[in-house]
């Protein structure tokens, strides 16, 4: 399968151990992550592999998400779908996090979407134009909500106050994977 990585990372300013604490509860995306109002964790385990959530946005709809990989205190993967179908548009889509000490004090997040998209040449064209930078766009609002919600511990009310994180993300530039 030939993927897309898009990747940005942020310093959080707050101990690792506080940071996996946030991250590695599943139930809170619609905390800082923008445009998703709810998070329900659907029946079997609450976090860990297999873990299974949907997230709904303003107008109701839902994506499913599934932890299909998941490494303590460091991270998890997240395929993304609908039912037992790919996320719409894509061939395959799996969001990951990722944290890592900076000092005692801070905390490296980063996160990543990997996705293929079809129709083959028309797909890779309309990747570069649309779909790899909206998701870029989107990644960062998630990273700059992430960072508002983790070091303050309260869910972001409007868009400006997740907004002023945004010049603090970095994107991480990385090619194309053969997987």
């Amino acid at each position: 399968m030939n993927s897309e990585r898009v990747t940005v990372e942020v310093v959080v300013d707050i101990p690792p151990a506080q940071a996996w604490s946030f991250m590695s509860d599943f139930s809170i995306a619609h905390k800082y992550v923008p445009g998703i109002v709810k998070t329900e964790i659907l029946e079997g385990p609450a976090t860990g592999v297999d873990a299974h959530r949907l997230v709904f946005d303003k107008s109701g709809k839902a994506i499913d998400e599934t932890i299909i990989h998941w490494i303590e205190n460091t991270g998890f993967n997240i395929r993304l779908h609908q039912g037992n179908k790919p996320l719409i548009p894509f061939k395959y889509a799996q969001f990951n996090y990722h944290m890592s000490k900076l000092d005692e004090e801070s905390t490296l997040v980063q996160l990543a979407m990997i996705f293929e998209v079809p129709w083959g040449l028309i797909g890779r064209v309309l990747n570069r134009l649309i779909f790899r930078p909206v998701i870029e766009k989107r990644l960062i609002g998630v990273a700059a909500g992430l960072k508002f919600f983790y070091e303050s511990a309260d869910e972001f009310k409007s868009k400006e106050e997740s907004d002023r994180f945004k010049p603090e993300v970095k994107v991480v530039k990385t090619p194309s994977l053969d997987i």
